[in-house]
């Protein structure tokens, strides 16, 4: 299988996997007591991976991405290119900002509302679908990586000082 569908079909099953968290119906058995805890947890995972989604297609847009134009179609299929594994040819690297520590800052971000929802919604099957989501966008990242270690001879050494979705703990 080449690359380039292997980008798709990544795409397609991390949305998939992100429409069935929202969609599931939530069956309410839940974690028992201490399902408030858990809720709380939750609502903190939502928010927290959110603005970590957000603040990194900012810095994307703002450094990496040329804006976008043409009719507002044209420019809203423009903006859908950051989904993708493989960087345009336009792209530069961006090591500033949330990208300072975390090289896939959006896939993180997704990874935390994706355990958001499976917390929050009960063991099963959210959380199957949350721990789904984390595996995929692991290996959509391998695949991403290895994009940019092409498109960028700098990109080594920044992988040695960055994490991969979290920011590195230091020795």
């Amino acid at each position: 299988m080449n690359d380039t569908l292997k980008s798709r079909l990544f795409v397609f099953g991390q949305f998939a996997l992100l429409v069935l968290l929202i969609v599931w119906p939530d069956d309410r058995t839940g974690w028992g007591l201490l399902d408030f805890l858990f809720e709380f947890i939750a609502v903190l995972f939502f928010f927290g991976g959110a603005a970590v989604v957000f603040l990194a297609i900012r810095e994307l847009f703002k450094l990496s991405l040329p804006v976008p134009t043409g009719s507002p179609k044209d420019k809203f299929l423009q903006s859908l290119r950051v989904i993708l594994p493989e960087p345009s040819k336009e792209a530069k690297l961006v090591t500033t900002g949330i990208f300072r520590t975390v090289r896939h800052p959006i896939y993180a971000g997704l990874i935390l509302i994706g355990y958001s929802i499976g917390v929050g919604s009960g063991p099963v099957p959210h959380l199957l679908l949350a721990i789904g989501l984390h595996v995929l966008l692991h290996f959509k990242s391998l695949l991403e990586e290895k994009f940019l270690n092409l498109k960028f001879k700098e990109y080594k050494k920044y992988m040695t000082s960055s994490g991969h979705f979290f920011p590195k703990v230091e020795d």
